[in-house]
Order: structure tokens, then sequence, then C-alpha cells
């Protein structure tokens, strides 16, 4: 009998202490992939969802992040920061580096409680708005940097440094402008069309 008491309370200990479950909560790109011409502009949210995806509602209270590119395809041009962690300037401090080719450094802080924060926050938050001009044909992966010690930096309610179940990727893909695909296929058409005759010397 004694046996079975101790194997009752090890297993109530356990459940007591037991971690609470990780939600499904990912980040990531959006759109996570577009295409786009020679010379123009994209923007690319970064987003944070399945923050109501556990019984206990996640938020997002702070964050610094860091996103690779490749500078040889596209530049970062600017960051334009998301509403869920209150007023800009006011409510919130906001700060961003792209002085590295390559990498958009970008981070926030809310001032806000935490109870504020899950009034204006739902299931996803857009954390920032990162902003490119398209310098070269080809494809510029994106990704989130994991850092040490926190990792994905990303912090939740009480300060907590929150856990993702995925962490998903980017790109975007530089092609040439219609106009310019166009110009080639007429001059295409034109070459094909051209007579042999009217190629020849003398005639």
């Amino acid at each position: 009998m004694r046996k079975w008491s101790i194997l009752a309370v090890a297993l109530l200990t356990g459940l007591a202490i037991a971690p609470r479950p990780v939600a499904a909560i990912s980040i990531g790109f959006v759109p996570a992939v577009q295409t786009v011409g020679l010379g123009a502009n994209v923007s690319v949210d970064v987003v944070v969802s399945g923050l109501e995806a556990s019984e206990i509602a996640d938020i997002v209270a702070a964050f610094d992040l860091d996103v690779a590119y490749d500078p040889l395809v596209v530049a970062a041009t600017g960051v334009n920061f998301g509403a869920a962690l209150g007023v800009l300037g006011l409510e919130v401090l906001t700060n961003f580096d792209l002085a590295t080719p390559g990498l958009v450094d970008f981070a926030a802080l809310s001032l806000l409680s935490d109870a504020d924060l899950a009034a204006l926050q739902g299931d996803a938050v857009t954390l920032a708005t990162l902003q490119f001009s398209a310098l070269a044909l080809g494809t510029s992966p994106l990704a989130l940097i994991s850092a040490a010690p926190f990792g994905i930096d990303v912090k939740g309610a009480a300060n907590e440094i929150l856990s993702f179940e995925s962490v998903v990727g980017g790109a975007i893909h530089v092609v040439p402008e219609p106009s310019t695909v166009l110009l080639l296929t007429v001059g295409l058409v034109g070459l094909a069309r051209r007579s042999p005759a009217a190629a020849e010397p003398g005639r």
C-alpha cells in the first residue's frame, strides 16, 4: 500500500510542476514570398500568430529582432512599427538600424500593462513592416536570426520570452520589369521576321 501512496504523491507532484504546454505560436513574414520588378519597392510584415491558441492567451510586450537578407538583390530602406504595442513615441519605444548591409535590426518596448496589451492584441500581431528596394535580378531569402541568449527575442506577459513552435522564413524574387520583357520580346520577334534577303549585302 505504501508503494502506491508514494507513486500517487510523485504523480501528483509531477502534474503540479509540469510546465504549461507550449501554444502553437509562430513568427514569420507576410506575405512569405513576393515577386517584384527590378527597381520596385516592396514591403514585408513580420507577424507573430497563434497568440490565442492556448487556454491562456499570450501577448507581445517587447521584441528585439534581426532579419537577414541578400544585399546584392535588395536594399533595406525603412521600418514601420505596428500599432499593437501602443501609440508610438507615447506608449511604446522603438528603434531600428539599417547600417549593416544584409541586416535589419529593429526593436520595440511597450510601456503599457499586460492587461492593456491584451485588450489591444488578438491572435496575430504585426510587429513591423520592413521596406526594401529591388536592386538586381535574383532571390533574396528573408530569415529571422536566432541570437544568444534569447533566441528569437520576443517577450510576452511578465516579460517572459515567447516560445515559437515555428519560425518561418520568406523570400523576395526580383524579376525584369514587364516593360523590359515586352521590349525584349518585340526585338526578338523583329529579328525572327527579318527576311534573309535583307540581311545579304548588295541586294
